[in-house]
């Protein structure tokens, strides 16, 4: 099993939502190549295994001890996977650096892959273990966005 912190956007955090502290993005758009720690990476539509919402943690800048949040649910689009984050009322301090943070970036293990004849590390099978609020993105095609449901 390998673990890879793959960017995911260059969204702006804005659209947090003020009482129920939560924000909607795209977090890993489907077929798309991006520079990762394994190097180049795609994720096949449906790779990405999530056993329970809750689980996956919102971190910053992938740091454990920096943690901001939790998911609460996820979508699997024909373009992306889309995730919906909440904050605790308590953790402002976190929440304000996650707030200025202009980018998204998954943790996943990896459970099964391959790679193409490009060098391009193609994952079938993955498990959700943190989405990062982070200073430097990789894709454009993640935003982070106002309604999950595309």
């Amino acid at each position: 099993m390998t673990t890879i912190y793959l960017t995911a956007s260059d969204a702006p955090v804005a659209s947090i939502d003020g009482p129920a502290r939560t924000v909607h993005a795209t977090i890993l758009p489907w077929d798309s190549v991006a520079n990762t720690s394994a190097g180049p990476t795609r994720f096949a539509r449906g790779s990405v295994n999530i056993t329970a919402a809750q689980n996956v943690a919102w971190l910053m800048e992938h740091d454990r001890n920096r943690l901001v949040g939790h998911g609460t649910s996820f979508l699997d689009t024909p373009a992306a996977l889309v995730g919906t984050f909440t904050a605790p009322d308590n953790w402002e301090t976190e929440l304000q650096a996650a707030h200025m943070r202009s980018g998204w970036s998954v943790g996943v293990d990896v459970i099964q892959a391959s790679t193409d004849r490009d060098g391009v590390l193609v994952v079938s099978k993955a498990i959700l273990r943190e989405v990062s609020s982070v200073s430097v993105p990789a894709w454009d095609a993640a935003r982070t966005i106002t309604n999950p449901e595309g």
